[in-house]
Protein backbone atom coordinates (compact mmCIF):
# COMPACT_ATOMS: atom_id res chain seq x y z
CA UNK A 1 0.00 0.00 0.00
CA UNK A 2 1.12 3.54 -0.71
CA UNK A 3 3.27 5.36 1.83
CA UNK A 4 1.92 8.70 0.64
CA UNK A 5 0.20 10.68 3.42
CA UNK A 6 -2.55 11.51 0.93
CA UNK A 7 -3.56 7.92 0.08
CA UNK A 8 -5.00 5.89 2.93
CA UNK A 9 -5.56 2.88 0.70
CA UNK A 10 -6.23 2.04 -2.92
CA UNK A 11 -7.80 -1.14 -4.34
CA UNK A 12 -8.61 -2.63 -7.69
CA UNK A 13 -11.89 -4.49 -7.31
CA UNK A 14 -11.87 -8.01 -8.66
CA UNK A 15 -15.55 -8.00 -9.56
CA UNK A 16 -16.27 -10.89 -7.19
CA UNK A 17 -16.31 -9.08 -3.83
CA UNK A 18 -12.55 -9.02 -3.34
CA UNK A 19 -9.84 -6.49 -4.14
CA UNK A 20 -6.16 -6.21 -4.96
CA UNK A 21 -4.14 -3.54 -3.12
CA UNK A 22 -2.52 -1.09 -5.53
CA UNK A 23 1.09 -0.06 -5.15
CA UNK A 24 2.35 3.06 -6.94
CA UNK A 25 4.63 2.40 -9.88
CA UNK A 26 6.52 4.88 -12.03
CA UNK A 27 4.04 7.69 -12.56
CA UNK A 28 2.27 6.96 -9.26
CA UNK A 29 -1.23 5.54 -9.35
CA UNK A 30 -2.14 7.27 -12.59
CA UNK A 31 -1.40 4.24 -14.81
CA UNK A 32 -3.56 2.02 -12.61
CA UNK A 33 -6.35 4.61 -12.58
CA UNK A 34 -6.17 5.06 -16.33
CA UNK A 35 -6.37 1.30 -16.81
CA UNK A 36 -9.45 0.87 -14.64
CA UNK A 37 -12.51 -0.68 -16.30
CA UNK A 38 -16.15 -1.11 -15.21
CA UNK A 39 -15.43 -4.82 -14.71
CA UNK A 40 -12.30 -4.10 -12.61
CA UNK A 41 -12.77 -0.62 -11.16
CA UNK A 42 -10.39 1.18 -8.82
CA UNK A 43 -11.23 2.71 -5.45
CA UNK A 44 -8.87 5.24 -3.84
CA UNK A 45 -9.54 6.42 -0.28
CA UNK A 46 -7.81 9.72 0.53
CA UNK A 47 -6.92 11.68 3.63
CA UNK A 48 -8.26 15.21 3.11
CA UNK A 49 -5.89 16.81 5.60
CA UNK A 50 -2.42 16.79 3.96
CA UNK A 51 -1.51 19.19 1.16
CA UNK A 52 -0.34 16.17 -0.85
CA UNK A 53 -3.98 15.15 -1.34
CA UNK A 54 -4.79 18.18 -3.48
CA UNK A 55 -1.55 17.66 -5.40
CA UNK A 56 -2.48 14.05 -6.09
CA UNK A 57 -5.97 14.99 -7.24
CA UNK A 58 -4.46 17.70 -9.44
CA UNK A 59 -2.52 15.03 -11.29
CA UNK A 60 -5.72 12.98 -11.64
CA UNK A 61 -7.50 16.01 -13.11
CA UNK A 62 -4.61 16.71 -15.48
CA UNK A 63 -4.80 13.10 -16.65
CA UNK A 64 -8.44 13.72 -17.56
CA UNK A 65 -9.74 11.09 -15.14
CA UNK A 66 -12.01 13.39 -13.12
CA UNK A 67 -13.44 16.85 -13.95
CA UNK A 68 -11.90 19.96 -12.33
CA UNK A 69 -15.14 20.63 -10.46
CA UNK A 70 -14.74 17.31 -8.69
CA UNK A 71 -11.40 18.41 -7.26
CA UNK A 72 -12.94 21.43 -5.53
CA UNK A 73 -15.87 19.38 -4.27
CA UNK A 74 -13.66 16.62 -2.88
CA UNK A 75 -11.39 19.10 -1.08
CA UNK A 76 -14.10 21.45 0.26
CA UNK A 77 -13.56 22.32 3.93
CA UNK A 78 -17.25 22.46 4.86
CA UNK A 79 -19.76 20.14 3.26
CA UNK A 80 -23.39 19.16 3.57
CA UNK A 81 -24.93 16.02 2.07
CA UNK A 82 -25.66 16.61 -1.61
CA UNK A 83 -25.45 14.93 -4.99
CA UNK A 84 -24.28 16.59 -8.22
CA UNK A 85 -23.80 14.99 -11.64
CA UNK A 86 -20.25 15.60 -12.92
CA UNK A 87 -19.73 13.89 -16.25
CA UNK A 88 -18.66 11.13 -16.57
CA UNK A 89 -19.63 10.40 -12.97
CA UNK A 90 -21.34 11.82 -9.94
CA UNK A 91 -20.12 13.71 -6.88
CA UNK A 92 -21.90 12.98 -3.62
CA UNK A 93 -21.26 14.11 -0.05
CA UNK A 94 -22.54 11.95 2.79
CA UNK A 95 -22.26 12.01 6.58
CA UNK A 96 -21.78 9.29 9.19
CA UNK A 97 -21.89 9.29 12.97
CA UNK A 98 -18.64 9.99 14.75
CA UNK A 99 -17.68 6.80 16.57
CA UNK A 100 -14.07 7.82 17.20
CA UNK A 101 -12.73 7.74 20.76
CA UNK A 102 -13.80 10.65 23.00
CA UNK A 103 -16.10 12.00 20.28
CA UNK A 104 -19.81 12.77 20.22
CA UNK A 105 -21.66 10.54 17.72
CA UNK A 106 -23.85 13.46 16.63
CA UNK A 107 -20.71 15.36 15.55
CA UNK A 108 -21.11 13.72 12.17
CA UNK A 109 -18.11 13.00 9.94
CA UNK A 110 -18.27 13.78 6.23
CA UNK A 111 -17.10 11.63 3.34
CA UNK A 112 -16.80 13.16 -0.12
CA UNK A 113 -17.22 10.80 -3.06
CA UNK A 114 -16.70 11.00 -6.79
CA UNK A 115 -17.78 7.86 -8.62
CA UNK A 116 -17.89 6.86 -12.26
CA UNK A 117 -18.25 3.53 -14.05
CA UNK A 118 -14.61 2.56 -13.45
CA UNK A 119 -13.30 4.90 -10.71
CA UNK A 120 -14.28 5.74 -7.14
CA UNK A 121 -12.56 8.39 -5.04
CA UNK A 122 -13.44 9.01 -1.41
CA UNK A 123 -12.00 11.74 0.81
CA UNK A 124 -12.37 12.07 4.56
CA UNK A 125 -10.96 14.55 7.06
CA UNK A 126 -11.66 12.50 10.17
CA UNK A 127 -11.67 8.74 10.55
CA UNK A 128 -14.97 7.19 9.47
CA UNK A 129 -15.63 3.61 10.54
CA UNK A 130 -18.14 3.01 7.75
CA UNK A 131 -15.34 3.28 5.17
CA UNK A 132 -13.26 0.83 7.15
CA UNK A 133 -16.25 -1.52 7.05
CA UNK A 134 -16.00 -1.43 3.24
CA UNK A 135 -12.28 -2.11 3.36
CA UNK A 136 -12.77 -5.06 5.71
CA UNK A 137 -15.51 -6.48 3.50
CA UNK A 138 -13.16 -6.33 0.50
CA UNK A 139 -10.43 -8.10 2.42
CA UNK A 140 -12.93 -10.82 3.35
CA UNK A 141 -14.14 -11.17 -0.25
CA UNK A 142 -17.58 -9.73 0.60
CA UNK A 143 -17.07 -6.21 -0.67
CA UNK A 144 -18.47 -4.25 -3.62
CA UNK A 145 -18.13 -5.72 -7.08
CA UNK A 146 -18.71 -2.53 -9.10
CA UNK A 147 -18.65 1.20 -8.45
CA UNK A 148 -22.46 1.16 -8.26
CA UNK A 149 -22.22 -1.55 -5.65
CA UNK A 150 -19.58 0.56 -3.87
CA UNK A 151 -22.05 3.47 -3.56
CA UNK A 152 -24.72 1.12 -2.23
CA UNK A 153 -22.43 -0.37 0.41
CA UNK A 154 -21.13 3.02 1.55
CA UNK A 155 -24.66 4.38 2.03
CA UNK A 156 -25.77 1.15 3.74
CA UNK A 157 -22.78 1.15 6.11
CA UNK A 158 -23.48 4.77 7.08
CA UNK A 159 -27.12 3.91 7.78
CA UNK A 160 -26.25 0.85 9.86
CA UNK A 161 -23.91 2.95 12.00
CA UNK A 162 -26.52 5.67 12.55
CA UNK A 163 -29.36 3.33 13.58
CA UNK A 164 -27.99 2.40 17.06
CA UNK A 165 -27.30 6.05 17.86
CA UNK A 166 -30.88 7.07 17.05
CA UNK A 167 -32.25 4.07 19.00
CA UNK A 168 -30.13 5.03 22.02
CA UNK A 169 -31.47 8.59 21.83
CA UNK A 170 -35.06 7.35 21.86
CA UNK A 171 -34.37 5.05 24.79
CA UNK A 172 -32.75 7.87 26.75
CA UNK A 173 -35.80 10.09 26.27
CA UNK A 174 -38.05 7.21 27.40
CA UNK A 175 -35.87 6.88 30.51
CA UNK A 176 -36.18 10.59 31.20
CA UNK A 177 -39.96 10.32 30.87
CA UNK A 178 -40.04 7.50 33.45
CA UNK A 179 -37.92 9.57 35.84
CA UNK A 180 -40.22 12.57 35.32
CA UNK A 181 -43.28 10.43 36.11
CA UNK A 182 -41.55 9.35 39.31
CA UNK A 183 -41.24 13.02 40.29
CA UNK A 184 -37.46 12.84 40.05
CA UNK A 185 -37.10 16.06 38.09
CA UNK A 186 -33.81 17.15 39.61
CA UNK A 187 -31.42 17.76 36.73
CA UNK A 188 -33.88 16.43 34.13
CA UNK A 189 -34.19 19.74 32.30
CA UNK A 190 -30.45 19.92 31.61
CA UNK A 191 -30.32 16.29 30.48
CA UNK A 192 -33.37 16.77 28.29
CA UNK A 193 -31.91 19.91 26.73
CA UNK A 194 -28.75 17.93 25.91
CA UNK A 195 -30.78 15.19 24.21
CA UNK A 196 -32.67 17.79 22.16
CA UNK A 197 -29.35 19.30 21.09
CA UNK A 198 -28.17 15.88 19.91
CA UNK A 199 -31.39 15.32 17.98
CA UNK A 200 -30.99 18.66 16.21
CA UNK A 201 -27.35 17.90 15.35
CA UNK A 202 -28.25 14.54 13.81
CA UNK A 203 -31.28 15.82 11.90
CA UNK A 204 -29.20 18.67 10.49
CA UNK A 205 -27.37 16.22 8.23
CA UNK A 206 -29.67 13.21 7.98
CA UNK A 207 -32.48 15.16 6.35
CA UNK A 208 -30.37 16.47 3.42
CA UNK A 209 -28.77 13.02 3.21
CA UNK A 210 -32.17 11.63 2.20
CA UNK A 211 -32.44 14.34 -0.46
CA UNK A 212 -28.94 13.51 -1.74
CA UNK A 213 -29.79 9.82 -2.15
CA UNK A 214 -33.11 10.67 -3.81
CA UNK A 215 -31.23 12.91 -6.25
CA UNK A 216 -28.77 10.10 -6.96
CA UNK A 217 -31.65 7.75 -7.72
CA UNK A 218 -33.08 10.28 -10.16
CA UNK A 219 -29.89 10.52 -12.25
CA UNK A 220 -29.43 8.61 -15.50
CA UNK A 221 -26.30 6.61 -14.67
CA UNK A 222 -25.84 3.59 -16.95
CA UNK A 223 -23.38 1.98 -14.52
CA UNK A 224 -25.94 2.07 -11.69
CA UNK A 225 -28.00 -1.06 -12.37
CA UNK A 226 -31.66 -1.51 -11.58
CA UNK A 227 -30.81 -3.84 -8.69
CA UNK A 228 -28.39 -1.29 -7.20
CA UNK A 229 -31.04 1.41 -7.55
CA UNK A 230 -33.46 -0.74 -5.59
CA UNK A 231 -30.84 -1.25 -2.89
CA UNK A 232 -30.13 2.49 -2.77
CA UNK A 233 -33.85 3.18 -2.53
CA UNK A 234 -34.02 0.82 0.45
CA UNK A 235 -31.14 2.66 2.10
CA UNK A 236 -32.77 6.02 1.36
CA UNK A 237 -35.94 4.73 3.03
CA UNK A 238 -33.84 3.72 6.06
CA UNK A 239 -32.49 7.25 6.36
CA UNK A 240 -36.02 8.61 5.86
CA UNK A 241 -37.27 6.46 8.74
CA UNK A 242 -34.37 7.64 10.87
CA UNK A 243 -35.30 11.27 10.26
CA UNK A 244 -38.92 10.43 11.13
CA UNK A 245 -37.70 8.76 14.33
CA UNK A 246 -35.71 11.89 15.14
CA UNK A 247 -38.76 14.06 14.50
CA UNK A 248 -40.82 11.86 16.83
CA UNK A 249 -38.08 11.93 19.47
CA UNK A 250 -37.84 15.70 19.18
CA UNK A 251 -41.60 16.09 19.65
CA UNK A 252 -41.52 13.62 22.54
CA UNK A 253 -38.72 15.60 24.17
CA UNK A 254 -40.62 18.88 23.68
CA UNK A 255 -43.76 17.45 25.33
CA UNK A 256 -41.68 16.01 28.17
CA UNK A 257 -39.94 19.34 28.68
CA UNK A 258 -43.31 21.07 28.87
CA UNK A 259 -44.48 18.51 31.42
CA UNK A 260 -41.39 19.05 33.55
CA UNK A 261 -41.79 22.83 33.33
CA UNK A 262 -45.48 22.52 34.31
CA UNK A 263 -44.60 20.24 37.26
CA UNK A 264 -41.95 22.66 38.48
CA UNK A 265 -44.34 25.60 38.11
CA UNK A 266 -47.03 23.69 40.05
CA UNK A 267 -44.51 22.86 42.78
CA UNK A 268 -43.46 26.50 43.04
CA UNK A 269 -47.11 27.56 43.14
CA UNK A 270 -47.88 25.13 45.97
CA UNK A 271 -44.84 26.27 47.91
CA UNK A 272 -45.78 29.92 47.43
CA UNK A 273 -49.37 29.22 48.53
CA UNK A 274 -48.18 27.42 51.67
CA UNK A 275 -45.96 30.38 52.57
CA UNK A 276 -48.89 32.74 52.00
CA UNK A 277 -51.12 30.74 54.36
CA UNK A 278 -48.40 30.69 57.02
CA UNK A 279 -47.92 34.42 56.66
CA UNK A 280 -51.68 34.92 57.00
CA UNK A 281 -51.64 32.95 60.26
CA UNK A 282 -48.68 34.69 61.84
CA UNK A 283 -49.38 38.24 60.67
CA UNK A 284 -52.20 38.98 63.18
CA UNK A 285 -50.29 37.14 65.90
CA UNK A 286 -47.23 39.26 65.22
CA UNK A 287 -49.35 42.40 65.21
CA UNK A 288 -50.89 41.51 68.57
CA UNK A 289 -47.59 40.65 70.23
CA UNK A 290 -46.03 43.77 68.80
CA UNK A 291 -48.89 45.91 70.09
CA UNK A 292 -48.57 44.45 73.60
CA UNK A 293 -44.85 44.89 73.53
CA UNK A 294 -44.76 48.68 73.10
CA UNK A 295 -42.99 50.47 75.92
CA UNK A 296 -45.73 52.93 77.03
CA UNK A 297 -47.93 53.21 80.12
CA UNK A 298 -51.45 51.84 80.19
CA UNK A 299 -50.83 48.36 78.87
CA UNK A 300 -53.80 46.25 80.12
CA UNK A 301 -53.00 43.66 82.75
CA UNK A 302 -49.39 44.78 82.84
CA UNK A 303 -49.27 44.15 86.60
CA UNK A 304 -51.32 40.93 86.60
CA UNK A 305 -49.17 37.86 87.47
CA UNK A 306 -51.07 35.58 85.04
CA UNK A 307 -51.22 38.06 82.15
CA UNK A 308 -48.46 36.32 80.13
CA UNK A 309 -50.31 33.00 80.13
CA UNK A 310 -53.58 34.70 79.24
CA UNK A 311 -51.89 36.29 76.22
CA UNK A 312 -50.38 32.95 75.20
CA UNK A 313 -53.77 31.27 75.44
CA UNK A 314 -55.33 34.07 73.39
CA UNK A 315 -52.66 33.67 70.67
CA UNK A 316 -53.21 29.89 70.57
CA UNK A 317 -56.97 30.33 70.28
CA UNK A 318 -56.50 32.92 67.56
CA UNK A 319 -54.15 30.63 65.60
CA UNK A 320 -56.53 27.66 65.96
CA UNK A 321 -59.44 29.81 64.86
CA UNK A 322 -57.55 30.97 61.77
CA UNK A 323 -56.55 27.42 60.85
CA UNK A 324 -60.15 26.28 61.28
CA UNK A 325 -61.29 29.13 59.04
CA UNK A 326 -58.78 28.17 56.34
CA UNK A 327 -59.86 24.54 56.60
CA UNK A 328 -63.53 25.56 56.30
CA UNK A 329 -62.66 27.56 53.17
CA UNK A 330 -60.71 24.53 51.87
CA UNK A 331 -57.52 26.53 51.68
CA UNK A 332 -55.67 23.84 53.60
Amino acid sequence: MSQSPAILYAFRLTGHGGAEPLEPVEGGLIPALAGATPERPVWVHLNGGPAETRAFLDTVVQAGLIPPMALDALMAEQTRPRCLPMDPGVQINLRGVNLNANADPEDMVSVRLWVSASLAFSVRIRRLLAMEDIRQALEEGKGPQTTGDFLVQVARALGLRVQPVVDALKEEIDTLEEEAEGQHTQGLRDRLAEERRRIIALARYLRPQVDALDTLLGLDLPWLSHRRRQQLATTADRFRRLTEDLDAARDHAAVLQDQIAAALADRLSRTGFSLTVLASVFMPLSFLTGLLGINVAGIPFAEAPQAFWWVCALLVLLAVGQLAFFRFKRLL
